[in-house]
């Protein structure tokens, strides 16, 4: 995982689609063989980049319900 500000190149910010609009979300962003994610509320701020691979991984996991609150 690597931390830090990235030039404003133009990316692809996305939010979750079933994020409720409350302001607690994130967003995620491809950006050469990591994805990025940082705190919807401070668009300028940190982000965290995390490689392409682990992310999938991380998503199908939570997919499966890997991280659900009853299972942990």
């Amino acid at each position: 995982m690597s931390v830090g500000t990235y030039e404003r190149e133009p990316l692809n910010w996305r939010k979750a689609r079933r994020s409720i609009g409350a302001g607690d979300c994130v967003e995620v962003a491809p950006a050469n063989s990591e994805i990025l994610v940082r705190d919807s509320k401070d668009p300028d701020g940190v982000a965290l980049g995390y490689p392409a691979g682990a992310w999938r991984s991380f998503l199908g996991h939570a997919k499966q319900g890997y991280f659900d609150a009853a299972k942990l």
